[in-house]
């Protein structure tokens, strides 16, 4: 009887940490307006709770994270010095994307912005990223490009 005992509770353990660990990828984007503060070293951990938490779920992440590139709502720089008081949630989910993916921040940019992003850094993105069709042309270029990464998994 005891062994049973065991047994079960064993299996609620681990069911219920199964389950907390895969929450769907839109409850995980949805801290995305909760970050406060990104890491400055992409490896620094406890800067901030949410932006940890995200980046921690990693892949699953990814779809909500690049459906929220296109999100115009404002929110609170998290980039530390502030850059800008209107920055966006899609600009918060790209940040947080290049720390997934690991890609190169201009990666996915038009050639005259990355060249811009040369002499004049994040300012060349916030300039290039609030023309219409930009934010529509960034998340279709890193769609593509992560349907291609993911292809053989």
């Amino acid at each position: 009887m005891k062994k049973l005992f065991f047994i079960f509770i064993a299996i609620t353990v681990l069911a219920i940490g199964s389950f907390a660990q895969k929450q769907p990828s839109g409850a995980i984007c949805s801290k995305i307006k909760n970050i406060k503060e990104l890491p400055r070293d992409p490896n620094d951990v406890g800067v901030d709770k949410a932006y940890d938490s995200i980046v921690k779920s990693g892949k699953r992440a990814v779809p909500c994270l690049i459906d929220l590139i296109t999100d115009t709502t404002i929110t609170h720089d998290p980039r530390c010095p502030t850059i800008n008081q209107e920055t966006k949630i899609g600009d918060v989910a790209f940040f947080v994307l290049a720390r997934i993916l690991e890609f190169e921040f201009t990666q996915f940019f038009p050639d005259a912005v990355r060249a811009d992003f040369k002499t004049n850094g994040i300012y060349a993105y916030e300039g290039w990223i609030e023309k219409p069709g930009s934010r529509s042309e960034l998340q279709m270029k890193i769609r593509n490009w992560y349907a291609e990464q993911t292809k053989s998994e």
